[in-house]
C-alpha cells in the first residue's frame, strides 16, 4: 500500500501552521504576562466582549468548556478576571476582566498588533483580503458540515 501523503492535506497544513503560531505565542505570553495561550484567549476575549458566561466564552473562542473552566480558574486566582452571579440567572456565573486584567491586555496589545502586522506583511493587500475570504469560506463550510447542513 502506498503511504498516505498527509503533508498535502489541508487539515494537516493548517494544523501545523496553527501549532507553530501557538508555540511562538506561548513563548511571548509566558515571558510578558506569565500566561498560557488559553488564559490569554479567555482574558482577551473577555476584554473584547465585556462580560460573558463560561459557555459564551467557549462558543466565542472555540475552546473546550473544560479548558475555559481551567483558564477562568487561573485568571480568577491571578485576579485578572472576576466571577459573579449573572444578573439574569443567579445560578449562572458572569465573568468580567478586572482592572488588572484590562491592564495586562493593554500591555500585550502592542506586541499582538505588531505580530499581526509582521504575519500579514508576508502577503500583499490583495492576498490578505483573499486569504481572509478563504478562511471565512472554509470556516463556514466546516461549521455547515458539522451541523449536518
Amino acid at each position: 500500500m502506498k503511504s498516505l501523503p498527509i503533508e498535502t492535506f489541508l487539515t494537516f497544513r493548517v494544523s501545523r501552521l496553527a501549532m507553530a503560531l501557538e508555540r511562538e505565542n506561548q513563548r511571548l505570553l509566558r515571558a510578558r504576562l506569565g500566561l498560557g495561550v488559553n488564559e490569554w484567549r479567555v482574558l482577551a476575549s473577555l476584554c473584547r466582549l465585556g462580560a460573558a458566561s463560561p459557555t459564551e466564552l467557549a462558543r466565542f473562542t472555540l475552546l473546550d468548556k473544560a479548558l475555559v473552566s481551567r483558564a477562568v480558574r487561573d485568571l480568577v486566582s491571578d485576579k485578572l478576571v472576576e466571577r459573579r452571579p449573572s444578573p439574569t440567572d443567579r445560578r449562572a456565573a458572569e465573568l468580567q476582566p478586572t482592572a488588572k486584567g484590562l491592564r495586562a491586555v493593554a500591555r500585550m496589545a502592542p506586541q499582538a498588533r505588531a505580530r499581526q502586522r509582521r504575519l500579514r506583511a508576508v502577503l500583499s493587500e490583495a492576498e490578505n483580503r483573499a486569504f481572509d475570504d478563504m478562511l471565512e469560506r472554509l470556516r463556514s463550510a466546516v461549521e455547515a458540515n458539522a451541523s449536518g447542513r
